[in-house]
């Protein structure tokens, strides 16, 4: 279950830019799997203490992963 803040940024990203469901969705999926990345365990990270150098160790893990590939072809 996403956090209030969570929810709220969906929000925002439905009814004040507009956006698809398809792009919402894909921005709860991302926001899930650094959720995830932050709290291995489970649960919801606290997300103001996430800091810079933590999405910079989830992207690079992302690219290790293979996530980015299709953006390379």
């Amino acid at each position: 279950m996403p956090s209030d803040a969570v929810r709220s940024f969906l929000g925002f990203l439905a009814y004040e830019r507009g956006l698809s469901p398809r792009t919402r969705a894909a921005y709860a999926n991302d926001l899930a799997a650094f959720a995830a990345f932050l709290r291995p365990g489970g649960g919801e990270p606290d997300w103001r203490a996430v800091r810079g150098a933590d999405l910079v160790r989830f992207l690079g893990k992302c690219r290790a992963d293979g996530a980015d590939r299709h953006q390379q072809q």
